[in-house]
């Protein structure tokens, strides 16, 4: 799986979305990642193709599981199934959370299923 030109633009996208959901520039996801600001103008300016070093700062830094930048830089080949990412995300962050809140996470979340099951339990969307 070569690296090629749309998904280099894809990646670039991808990760100036990240940054202007945030709020931040360049400098500030560079700092953020501990890396230097001119790694990032390289990878958004073209000049250089993100590696895993590149990926895994950024996902430390952007909160996400490292096989999502991965899988936005092209390092490893996009998922089949189209929830995978948002169940990988959110057992991350849970187990990013301290042992003491992850039972309100878990109660809240039984919670919302409790309270929609008719719906999940017919197939209805919201």
């Amino acid at each position: 799986m070569g690296y090629t030109f749309t998904m280099r633009i894809e990646f670039i996208t991808w990760l100036i979305d990240q940054m202007n959901r945030r709020g931040w520039n360049n400098s500030e996801l560079a700092r953020r990642a501990g890396i230097g600001p001119s790694g990032i103008s390289m990878i958004i300016n073209e000049q250089r193709a993100p590696g895993v070093d590149f990926c895994r700062a950024v996902a430390r830094a952007l909160g996400l599981p490292p096989e999502t930048v991965f899988r936005q830089a092209g390092l490893l080949p996009p998922d089949v199934n189209s929830d995978a990412p948002a169940r990988r995300e959110l057992l991350y962050l849970f187990e990013q959370l301290p042992e003491s809140d992850r039972g309100l996470v878990l109660s809240m979340v039984r919670a919302v299923v409790c309270e929609r099951a008719p719906k999940y339990q017919t197939g209805e969307d919201e």
